[in-house]
């Protein structure tokens, strides 16, 4: 039986919360052996018999690694029963010897993290001077307990004919995204994606997640919401986690009872072993797709997409001193892993037309668009459809030009000047922000402007982890890990996220996020049947988002507008927003931010092991900061909305006419909708 207290957890968006979980696991009481690996860490139990089926007493059963050759012996009880724990996950050889019989050996055990190992030999009456060993492995049915899982081994998703990054979208390749492969496993993301959430248990909780993420036994948790696996693969390639295990059912008291994904970390062993390694795409290895050769809409030529991604590493572990007894007593292993990712998908956007610009707008709108400036000559002597605003070059009785000036350049045949807005009214603010405008913009109302839309990423991240052998009775794991996951070239022109044109018009995201994740592990072993197992982690995600266009020539000060506080409504390019029909597409976009998430986690397992009975008792106590600033200097972008309702036409009832004004006639004469910032 197992029983759990589990604190509560309170968390703040500024404020940092606090976590305490105090595990108490009793394991055996009624009489039967039930789980009790420590951790993070792996476990052979078994009975040793005869071949007429008695149990043997007193035999010596020695699990030995094969990457490292450290043993581990255990005694069986008056019952023939035997308990090797804590074991790292890993290949082991175990050899069994009694008075009386052959000395038994079995290769290739295969031993995974979160697992207990069922091996119960038979051996055979003979001298002790005499072996017999067994190839074959055991089957790897785990009969101790009713857990639901499964483990994956490194060898077997670094394999599958699919380069998995992002869920689907282009990134590195991320272990986490393999956990939705498992068996009983469905996406049930209520929150955000399997970039910040593995909601892989039933989707419910405050983030889609009744999961947590572990690394080698030790848990990460953000405040922000449970199970976000940035704390693994933005910090560790696929290529330095040796196998992960996913629970969905009957997890152990030691894992808060909730579901698992647990992550465990290569290691390095008595001979030197390393790799090489890249995984490469590009455009010339493309094929032209189903309809063959098509033009590229930005040069009108015959060409493939622009894609290249390039993901490359090192793995190398070993002793880390080579000679003498070091060599089977200090072990390390390192990772490095690159990725860089570019890629150019012309997108067709909406930019206002070089006669926009210039102020003429005819068959920009049926209804046409009308002067904001004319509305106060609206009078009692304007009855039936005449409006309270004049349209731009349309006269409405008197001499041309009489009703507010609007047509004093073209008093002959005023109608040459339907929709076109004289120059004297034009807003210095908007002339400045339009004169970044790119050559090249189509006469068409819509789809006019091809932009390259070019995106990139460039990430890295190192793992490194240090095994020390101090003694028969101790053994210490220090693992660093440490991540950069980043838009390549930051407030530049190439830019990760949506669709993006030429800054300072962009509408996309610049971001470099980098995470830390230390852990350091001490086993301690009292006696062959009362094990301390302490493990500290640290975790620290970083995420800052930057403003592609916070330049000082692109600045709203720049611009002219004046009395905005200091931050990004004074230092960055408006968003400029534009509504209605044919509204050209959205300016900017991104404001800057940054949100830091760290945890600080103890824990302490002390595991007794009595004949037939386990007992494990532990406690667990987590920090846990999450801090935003969401607005990086201060305040955000100023927002400039821009709407029809400046320049549409309104009757002397001051009711719209139907079909009239444009958005971005709005925003050239100045006549913005709604301007807006946030400070904080």
């Amino acid at each position: 039986m197992s029983f759990t207290n589990s604190g509560n957890r309170s968390f703040s968006q500024r404020v940092c919360g606090s976590l305490l979980v105090v595990l108490l696991a009793v394991a055996g009481i009624g009489g039967s052996v039930a789980r009790a690996q420590l951790s993070g860490k792996g476990e052979i139990k078994g009975t040793v018999s005869d071949p007429t089926g008695a149990v043997v007493a007193s035999a010596t059963v020695t699990a030995t690694a094969v990457a490292t050759g450290v043993s581990i012996s255990r005694t069986t009880s008056q019952a023939g029963n035997y308990d090797i724990t804590p074991l790292d996950a890993g290949v082991y050889t175990v050899t069994v010897m009694a008075t009386g019989f052959q000395k038994q050996t079995q290769t290739n055990l295969q031993v995974n993290a979160l697992e207990i190992r069922d091996y119960s030999p038979v051996l055979t009456v003979g001298s002790s001077t005499e072996t017999v060993t067994v190839t074959s492995q055991p089957p790897q049915l785990e009969t101790s307990n009713a857990t639901l899982g499964a483990t994956m081994e490194q060898e077997m998703y670094s394999a599958l004919p699919i380069e998995m990054g992002a869920y689907g979208n282009p990134d590195q390749r991320r272990a986490t995204d393999f956990a939705f492969l498992m068996p009983g496993v469905q996406g049930n993301n209520t929150n955000g994606n399997p970039t910040t959430n593995t909601g892989i248990v039933n989707g419910s909780g405050s983030r889609g997640a009744v999961s947590d993420v572990y690394i080698d036994g030790i848990p990460f948790v953000r405040a922000g919401g449970n199970g976000d696996p940035r704390y693994v693969w933005t910090a560790m390639s696929v290529d330095a986690v040796d196998q992960f295990q996913v629970q969905t059912t009957g997890y152990s008291a030691i894992y808060e009872g909730q579901g698992i994904q647990n992550y465990t970390i290569k290691q390095g062993g008595k001979n030197l072993h390393g790799s090489v390694y890249e995984f490469f795409r590009n455009t010339a290895l493309d094929t032209w797709g189903f309809f063959g050769p098509l033009p590229n809409p930005a040069t009108g030529k015959k060409a493939k997409p622009v894609e290249h991604s390039n993901e490359y590493g090192i793995d190398l572990g070993g002793p880390l001193v080579p000679f003498g007894k070091w060599r089977e007593k200090l072990f390390f292993f390192g990772n490095y892993n690159g990725f860089a990712y570019t890629a150019i998908n012309p997108t067709q956007l909406t930019f206002p037309t070089p006669a926009q610009q210039a102020g003429n707008f005819q068959g920009v709108v049926t209804g046409g668009i009308y002067d904001p400036y004319t509305q106060t000559q609206c009078t009692a002597n304007n009855t039936g459809a005449k409006p309270c605003r004049y349209r731009y070059g349309m006269v409405y009785g008197g001499t041309p030009g009489a009703n507010g000036g609007a047509v004093t350049a073209c008093p002959t045949n005023p109608s040459s000047c339907l929709d076109i807005i004289p120059a004297s009214e034009f807003s210095a603010v908007a002339l400045a922000m339009q004169s970044f405008l790119p050559s090249g913009i189509g006469t068409g109302l819509s789809n006019n402007f091809v932009a390259p839309n070019p995106t990139g990423l460039k990430n890295w991240s190192t793992t490194d982890r240090i095994d020390y052998v101090i003694g028969s009775k101790d053994t210490m794991t220090m693992l660093a890990a440490i991540g950069r996951q980043a838009s390549r070239n930051p407030q530049s022109q190439t830019t990760a996220g949506r669709n993006v044109g030429p800054v300072p018009y962009n509408w996309g995201q610049t971001f470099a996020p980098k995470t830390a994740v230390g852990v350091i592990e001490e086993t301690h072993i009292f006696t062959p049947n009362i094990v301390n197992q302490i493990k500290y982690g640290y975790a620290r995600y970083n995420g800052p988002t930057f403003d592609a266009d916070a330049l000082p020539a692109y600045a709203a000060s720049t611009m002219g507008i004046t009395n905005l506080p200091v931050g990004a409504a004074h230092d960055a390019f408006p968003i400029t927003t534009f509504a209605g029909t044919n509204a050209p597409t959205n300016w900017a976009g991104n404001g800057p931010n940054v949100t830091i998430a760290e945890n600080y986690t103890v824990l302490d397992n002390v595991q007794w092991v009595k004949a037939n009975h386990t007992i494990t008792i532990g406690s667990q106590i987590a920090w846990m900061l999450y801090n935003t600033v969401s607005a990086t200097g201060g305040s955000t972008p100023l927002t400039l909305s821009n709407a029809v309702t400046e320049t549409e036409g309104l009757n002397n009832a001051f009711t719209a006419i139907a079909n009239t004004g444009a958005s971005y006639a709005s925003f050239l004469v100045g006549q913005i909708d709604k301007p807006s910032f946030t400070t904080y």
